[in-house]
């Protein structure tokens, strides 16, 4: 009995094995099914926020507008190039986490979200993001943009102007305006540059207590006052008060604000406004901080937004993929060096089998058309592995990996094909695209390729073809197709028959664990064919098979036990 089929994993497809792969992907990170954003339109006429409880004036129109579409910038330093800036502990994860959130929870599709971490989120690179190329080839008029940042911020103190500057990793405290990013900048810039006039920054960023073990900041003076940040259509949430510092907390290596308000963000389930969660927040950061610091830390918001109530974890009305579904239309296009940096960090959390947080990572890369991080993100879909398991999806990316030339990818699409799992079935499909990764030498492929001559699907039956491609499949040590080889030469089909020949094939399948390999093998030592009869032997081969559940093997012991 030979194995026929594919198996789907990343690594070994089997060939005349039938192994029906474990399928799944999430891809409400890609570019199908996106999590995003809304505003609640509430007739309220209340003030969003804890800025002041005042209603708004009369005469002061409410905005109605539906949030078409959201988009994220998320920033997250610890390190810095200048050695005179304190290390953090937690920013880099802080932004990881806070970023995966919005992608999992928050309803942001993952190409809607852009993080930068330590090396990644320079000045210029920064820059680049809100008012050159991400932001304004992405954000609308009527969309949302959300910047959130953890880092150091810089007191007005210290700058001759009295400016507060986000602390960027190539910040240089001794030239603030031309190395760092004015607060106050920050929501005018991208205003100004996407025509986007609804913007949320969320700042844990503060500056004073750095020579305060827990404490963020460069310097022990006064924070920057968010007052004076908050322009028209904007929201801003400061984790602390101007003269107080925030603190890290090593429980859950995160910064206590930001800890606090991923989860105050989604306290009261998809209808969680951000004034409420504003208010959860608020009194979970004090009460934590003077529980276990004998410290205050009071997070401020100040508004000036004229829309309803801003539910940030709703799904927007009208969201947009990033770029075309088009044939090819994210292959070939150079990296960015953000796409790089995020495929190198994700590549190492999925080689750790950290899914969940490698998914942001190379969705990021798999949207600039890293074909490697494609073809991960649909085996994580195939999988299940940190997303729902969907085979749609998973096929989207395989197909995006496979026409980049991924021969891994073209396999596993060819296995979508033959199975018909999240794609309409078809042999023909299937053989054309083990074809392809055959010819680049992919030997689970070539395994695949060999059982559909060796069945006739999708082609005409030919043994010599079946037996051409174990062969090639065999001899780089696919076990698959060294058992069907061995099958091959014990029957004498497509090949002189040879016995000496079956069991050189079946040992090096068996010895790789294939439990029908390790059962053939107990067959030829028991019959003596190819090998000296030895019953001892073929008992041996017996259990081992049997103990992988094999019904044939058990059969065997039975019978040689009486």
């Amino acid at each position: 009995m030979r194995l026929f089929s594919a198996s789907f994993t990343s690594i070994r497809i089997a060939s005349k094995f039938s192994l029906i792969p474990f399928f799944s992907m999430w891809l409400a990170f890609s570019i199908g099914q996106v999590p995003y954003v809304c505003a609640a339109n509430s007739a309220s006429g209340k003030t969003l926020g804890a800025s002041s409880g005042h209603a708004r004036p009369a005469e002061e129109k409410l905005d109605l507008r539906p949030i078409m579409d959201k988009w994220a910038v998320v920033i997250g330093i610890d390190k810095f190039q200048n050695n005179s800036i304190p290390r953090l502990q937690y920013p880099s994860k802080d932004a990881r986490d806070f970023a995966k959130f919005l992608v999992e929870k928050g309803n942001f599709a993952a190409d809607h979200v852009l993080l930068l971490t330590n090396e990644q989120a320079t000045l210029s690179r920064i820059k680049e993001v809100i008012g050159d190329s991400w932001l304004p080839q992405r954000a609308r008029k009527d969309d949302l943009v959300l910047v959130f940042a953890s880092t150091h911020g810089s007191p007005k103190e210290i700058d001759v102007a009295g400016d507060n500057f986000l602390v960027v990793y190539d910040t240089d405290p001794m030239k603030l305006f031309s190395t760092g990013i004015r607060f106050a900048d920050l929501a005018p810039t991208i205003k100004d540059r996407t025509s986007c006039d609804r913007v949320v920054l969320l700042l844990d960023a503060c500056s004073s207590g750095a020579a305060n073990v827990g404490g963020k900041g460069m310097v022990r003076t006064g924070n920057f006052d968010v007052a004076t940040l908050a322009g028209e259509g904007q929201i801003v949430i400061s984790s602390s008060a101007a003269d107080q510092r925030s603190f890290e907390s090593k429980r859950y290596e995160n910064g206590v604000f930001t800890k606090q308000l991923i989860a105050s963000l989604q306290a009261n389930g998809s209808k969680t406004t951000l004034a409420e969660a504003f208010r959860n927040l608020k009194e979970q950061v004090e009460n934590e901080v003077q529980f276990d610091r004998k410290q205050t830390q009071t997070p401020v918001m100040r508004s000036r937004w004229k829309g309803g109530e801003l539910i940030l974890i709703s799904v927007p009305s009208s969201p947009r993929r990033v770029l075309p579904d088009l044939p090819g239309s994210s292959v070939g296009l150079e990296p960015s060096s953000t796409s790089i940096d995020s495929f190198e960090q994700g590549k190492k959390l999925y080689d750790a089998n950290k899914f969940a947080e490698a998914l942001p990572l190379l969705t990021i890369a798999a949207l600039d058309g890293n074909a490697i991080a494609q073809r991960c993100l649909g085996w994580m879909c195939v999988t299940g592995k940190g997303v729902p398991q969907n085979f749609e999806k998973a096929f989207e990316w395989y197909r995006k990996s496979a026409e980049g030339g991924m021969p891994q990818a073209q396999c596993c699409l060819g296995y979508m094909y033959e199975s018909g799992k999240g794609v309409p079935q078809s042999n023909t499909k299937a053989v054309e695209w083990y074809q392809k990764s055959a010819d680049q030498g992919y030997a689970i492929a070539q395994g695949n390729l060999g059982s559909m001559y060796d069945r006739g699907k999708g082609v005409l039956q030919s043994d010599t073809k079946a037996v051409e491609w174990y062969q090639k499949s065999a001899d780089q040590g696919y076990a698959i197709a060294q058992y069907n080889l061995g099958e091959m030469y014990k029957s004498g089909i497509g090949v002189p028959q040879s016995y000496t020949k079956a069991v050189e094939w079946y040992q090096k399948a068996a010895d790789q664990g294939v439990r029908e390999a390790q059962n053939s093998l107990g067959v030829m030592y028991e019959a003596g064919r190819g090998v000296p009869r030895n019953k001892v032997r073929a008992m041996e081969w017996y259990r081992k098979s049997a103990s992988q559940g094999n019904a044939a093997a058990l059969s065997n012991i039975k019978r040689l036990e009486h």
